[in-house]
């Protein structure tokens, strides 16, 4: 089905000029150099065409004679290969030294290839092997010194170019059309049979999947395998490797070029998933225009931009998409039926390294307008009211696995932690099942050792993400058990005209009643260097029976103290909570303690966001602490 669903997109793209997609024959490689040649085989001169817009030199992809496995052992590479196998030369530590089997190996196979050719780019080509000597390289003193300095780089992937020419060697129509024959010229030892791919009868079976799948993060530089069967406990029935799934060399081929094709793009990739590397794509079906590239974009914004960015000017999507992306940011409703091509098919896959392989830890399919109707309901699932007035929005995937562990631990070690809950999350968005336990239970842990879960100061965003996972959570907990209790708590702000609060919500709304009596009774914001909620918070969301009491004995010293000019506002709150509140429970459970957490965030931000004339005023934050950390 993987496989299937690729080689299709291989065939898609392959349609499309526009696409880059590396024809039969050819694939996809970085090349750094090009070897000028005289007619004669006289090697003028090296050209550099790296990109170098950037810090460093890039190696730019170009679409090159087929390059196969080559994981070890000597096998070159026709018209595009090493400085090691063009030149016979390589350089380490400093030392330069000889290749020589490797040379005469690319120069036994260019001989093979070239030997009836008559066009001069051939020539050239055939000539340069026939005169070059790695022992004692030729070239005047300005090509020795570019050719140490290729040397002493990693990245010489070389092609060639006849002296005057437009085009490279390997773009030149004769030798196209030897490499091509060269194909088409049946190999000793060639099975034929039906490729499980693409269904055809009576065709050559590839013995391995030669085209190494490049771009997984994590994985091994030179590639890896989807598909390989290299030891005995796969094999069956007598039948060697890859004869075990029979596949056609033209279908292996073309899966492992649309999957590197996926992986080199980046409107089609996702990184920082855990230890997956995400690709995705939509069928392009004929006659929807550019819809498909819509989808593909709106996808992956969803899950990269952070939460204030919206879609560019440039952007490919239709103006209809466009609006759909902004009405989930903002937390509105979004229906199948809204959505153009709704029905047509996309696909997500997942892959980590596993040694030389792949493994393939997520895949999905089914039609666009099913998954989007998921990604809008994480969406609401996730809407929370936000610091500062601004517009509901949805945290990345990075910013919520931010928010599991210490403030100051490094990325490298935040994505080895939360590798396990990022993959897990990503699983629930898209399917609709409920969050992972494991990302709620650290939100929670981190709240309780570290506190930041006020919607003001310098941590506001950190409380905006934390409290949005906390609601989400529970919210999809209660749709999937059927808890009616929990609804009047999971909102986007307070609900004062709800009447099924729980209890523990009801608590949280307490301390955060109880913290701004103490606030106003200092003389303002700002004006304490400790408040309650430094000191009790984790206790009183864990144990309320042994910190409540104490704490309204000393809330009503705060009412009463005569800086407390809404004292008579927070006796009323307080009593309205309270109301609610049969008797303090001895313990909480983590649920509850969600509850609590929630209930906090939601009454401290309705205080603080008041405004309604004498009764109270909203907490003016100062310029220095009102940019939260989603600012930053």
């Amino acid at each position: 089905m993987i496989t299937q669903s690729l080689y299709k997109r291989y065939l898609q793209l392959s349609q499309d000029p526009s696409s880059d997609m590396a024809p039969p024959g050819y694939s996809t490689d970085k090349i750094s150099f090009v070897l000028e040649l005289s007619e004669d085989g006289q090697p003028l001169r090296i050209l550099d065409i790296r990109d170098n817009t950037g810090k460093r030199p890039l190696s730019i992809p170009m679409n090159v004679p087929e390059h196969g496995a080559r994981s070890s052992g000597v096998k070159p590479y026709f018209l595009s290969d090493k400085a090691e196998y063009i030149l016979g030369l390589i350089e380490k530590s400093g030392v330069r030294s000889t290749s020589l089997k490797k040379f005469e190996a690319s120069r036994e196979l260019h001989r093979s290839l070239l030997r009836d050719c008559h066009s001069p780019n051939g020539l050239a080509v055939l000539n340069f092997f026939e005169r070059w000597n790695p022992e004692e390289p030729e070239g005047d003193e300005f090509f020795q010194l570019d050719l140490n300095n290729v040397l002493s780089g990693t990245d010489n992937n070389f092609i060639f170019k006849l002296q005057g020419s437009d085009a490279y060697v390997h773009q030149s129509p004769e030798v196209v059309s030897i490499w091509a024959n060269s194909r088409r010229e049946a190999k000793e030892g060639t099975v034929y049979g039906t490729c499980l791919i693409s269904g055809e009868a009576n065709r050559p079976i590839a013995r391995t999947h030669e085209i190494k799948i490049k771009g997984v993060a994590d994985a091994q530089s030179m590639g890896a395998n989807l598909v390989s069967f290299n030891f005995p406990a796969l094999l069956s029935y007598g039948k060697e490797q890859s004869y075990n799934a029979p596949v056609s060399e033209e279908a292996s081929a073309g899966y492992a070029k649309a999957l590197n094709h996926l992986l080199a793009s980046r409107e089609n990739r996702l990184r920082g998933v855990g230890d997956m590397t995400i690709v995705f794509w939509a069928d392009r079906q004929p006659g929807q225009g550019k819809e498909w590239a819509a989808q593909e974009e709106m996808f992956g914004n969803f899950f990269d931009n952070e939460p204030d960015e919206q879609p560019s000017e440039d952007s490919q999507g239709t103006e209809q998409l466009k609006d759909i992306m902004l009405r989930v940011r903002n937390g509105m409703t979004v229906s199948e039926d809204m959505l153009p091509a709704s029905q047509t098919s996309f696909t997500v896959l997942g892959l980590s390294p596993n040694v030389a392989r792949l493994a393939v830890r997520y895949y999905w399919q089914g039609s666009f307008g099913s998954l989007f109707v998921k990604l809008a309901q994480h969406t609401s699932d996730m809407a929370m009211s936000r610091p500062g007035d601004k517009l509901p929005a949805l945290p990345s995937l990075f910013r919520v696995m931010r928010e599991t562990v210490h403030a100051n631990m490094d990325s490298g070690k935040m994505k080895s932690a939360t590798a396990s809950m990022a993959g897990a999350w990503f699983r629930s968005v898209l399917q609709g099942s409920a969050y992972p336990y494991s990302v709620y239970a650290a939100i929670i842990g981190r709240v309780r050792v570290d506190g930041r879960i006020s919607p003001f100061g310098e941590t506001s965003g950190s409380a905006w993400i934390r409290a949005s996972v906390i609601k989400a959570y529970l919210l999809r907990y209660a749709r999937i058990n059927n808890n009616d209790v929990l609804k009047g708590a999971l909102t986007m702000e307070l609900n004062e005209n709800t009447e099924t609060q729980p209890v523990a919500y009801r608590l949280g709304r307490l301390f955060a009643v109880l913290e701004r009596a103490q606030i106003e009774a200092s003389g303002g914001y700002g004006k304490l260097n400790t408040t309650i909620k430094d000191r009790y918070f984790s206790s009183a969301s864990t144990t309320p029976l042994a910190v409540f009491p104490n704490l309204i004995r000393l809330s009503q010293a705060h009412i009463s103290n005569p800086k407390a000019k809404y004292g008579k506002f927070r006796d009323r709150d307080i009593g309205e909570v309270l109301s609610g509140v049969p008797k303090f429970p001895t313990h909480l459970n983590l649920e509850e303690q969600g509850l609590f957490i929630l209930g906090y965030y939601h009454q401290a931000q309705h205080t603080g966001n008041k405004s309604s004339g004498s009764e109270t005023r909203s907490i003016t934050i100062p310029a220095e602490e009102e940019k939260g950390e989603d600012e930053q």
